[in-house]
């Protein structure tokens, strides 16, 4: 069985997660924060970027909030053993953000992304969480904030092309 390239990969991801929604991805990656980390991503159309965070568009916005933390001098593992501890999971994922090893969980009405960073600052790691309502809207809005967090690439200011 041969291995499809990564990047085939997340646009074969994007392409599933959006069928059925008119929304596309466009061909250039968007820089949603320059510092301390380099972070980009391919934005689902409608979405925007602004001082370090997403946001999703106007007819989504009421139905759902994003945030993104950068956590500095904390172990990865031990961060999402307590934020999963407790909280009823859905549903659980593993997979590579940017390169870097990420965890996303789902509850009822959250979902949290955890990437790992150990590779470019030690004991680093970056947590989006995605609040929804129970609604068409909300759904709608976590789905697409997923097809973004698959393509979240994060670099040191340096590294950055």
């Amino acid at each position: 069985m041969r291995r499809i390239p990564a990047l085939l990969s997340i646009l074969v991801f994007a392409a599933t997660a959006l069928a059925g929604h008119s929304r596309s991805i466009p061909k250039e990656r968007t820089t949603i924060e320059t510092e301390p980390l380099a972070v980009t991503a391919w934005l689902v159309e409608g979405w925007s970027a602004g001082d370090g965070r997403l946001v999703p568009p106007e007819s989504l916005r009421s139905a759902c909030r994003v945030r993104m933390e950068l956590v500095r001098g904390s172990d990865w593992n031990t961060a999402l053993a307590d934020a999963m501890r407790g909280a009823i999971v859905d549903r659980r994922e593993l997979f590579k953000s940017g390169g870097h090893v990420a965890v996303k969980y789902e509850t009822k009405t959250t979902e949290s992304v955890y990437i790992n960073l150990d590779d470019i600052a030690p004991a680093t790691f970056a947590v989006w969480n995605v609040e929804n309502e129970e609604s068409p809207a909300g759904r709608q809005c976590r789905s697409e904030f997923d097809v973004i967090a698959h393509t979240v690439s994060m670099k040191l200011p340096a590294q950055h092309n």
